[in-house]
């Protein structure tokens, strides 16, 4: 039997690696929940006032006041965690104290935007033995909490605010009224806001606008990845994102997945399962592209006229999917 499955269309589908996937090492039941909020406190605290929360007499006042949802960083959302919890749980217990108690090891998220099997790879984690938002904040530099974000990409247009945040990623949730920019190379932020036009002329963020909407609602955001064509052609195997573009960013560009049905002619393959190098693919669905162009608020009749020299399908218009009914939508560039 051949290694390879056939796809619908025609495509060949090369096996794909499978990353082994953090797993939760089951908390001892005399944890120091204290000390694990006080570590988070002071971890979590604006880079201007880090000093002052380092002495050890530091924290003890917030301990003993902290009230029942008090969080310590944005990056905890009470409300998020206890929908992943049974109601009967949500009145009986304090969120952050539970999630550092038990909640991680779980598996439960500390907020929507909060990737931990991805923050898992990119510190090397096989298996977390705390919990992931503590080791987060007490790693340095910054790294990703999320595939969609992109630490250096967001910090190559902002002026960091050290004396709200600890991090970048904590600033473009809490911030992005004031600090609108790109952050990331695979989600065009002018090409989502034509489709969803509540984050064009609101505060909404992007990502969280993303990610919040019902999955089979969900606009393409990016004029190159067509989410129901790509999820059509390579669904999500088991431990694999179910989002059709986190799921591109972890392992459709690793891989060499084709993105949308043009382009092996754009690419100019000789065929659908030619191998497309990473490098080559990676240019191809660079979002900036499509920012740059709509930000020009002009259009181009030749792939010559475009900075980058891969093909660039929208022309005239932009197509999007309206993921509702499947039809295709054009947006003029105008």
């Amino acid at each position: 039997m051949s290694s390879e499955t056939t796809g619908t269309r025609g495509i060949h589908l090369k096996p794909q690696k499978e990353a082994p996937e953090a797993s939760f090492q089951r908390p001892a039941s005399d944890i120091d929940v204290r000390s694990r909020q006080l570590r988070l406190w002071r971890a979590a605290a604006p880079q201007a006032q880090v000093a002052a929360r380092a002495p050890d007499g530091a924290g003890e006042e917030y301990l003993q006041t902290r009230a029942r949802d008090a969080r310590p960083t944005i990056l905890f959302d009470s409300g998020h965690y206890l929908s992943q919890l049974p109601a009967f749980v949500r009145e009986t217990i304090d969120p952050l104290d539970h999630y550092l108690r038990i909640g991680w090891s779980l598996g439960l998220s500390p907020h929507l935007a909060f990737d931990s099997a991805f923050l898992a790879e990119q510190l090397g984690v096989a298996r977390w033995t705390e919990p992931p938002l503590l080791a987060y904040f007490e790693k340095s530099p910054e790294v990703s909490a999320h595939p969609l974000f992109d630490v250096e990409e967001y910090a190559r247009h902002v002026e960091f605010d050290d004396t709200a945040y600890a991090r970048l990623f904590e600033m473009f949730l809490g911030s992005w009224g004031s600090a609108r920019a790109s952050f990331s190379g695979l989600f065009s932020l002018r090409f989502y806001e034509m489709a969803e036009p509540a984050v064009r002329f609101g505060r909404l963020n992007p990502l969280m606008h993303y990610l919040s909407t019902e999955p089979a609602r969900r606009r393409d955001a990016n004029p190159m990845i067509h989410n129901i064509w790509y999820d059509r052609h390579y669904p999500a195997r088991p431990g694999q994102p179910h989002d059709p573009l986190v799921r591109y960013a972890q392992i459709g560009l690793r891989d060499g997945h084709l993105p949308n049905p043009f382009a092996p002619a754009e690419l100019k393959l000789v065929s659908a399962e030619a191998y497309v190098p990473r490098d080559l693919l990676r240019a191809y669905v660079n979002a900036s592209a499509a920012d740059g162009l709509l930000g020009q608020g002009r259009r181009s009749d030749s792939v010559a006229e475009l900075s980058d020299p891969r093909p660039f399908r929208a022309v005239d218009s932009l197509s999007i999917r309206d993921q509702r009914d499947d039809r295709v939508v054009a947006l003029p560039v105008s």
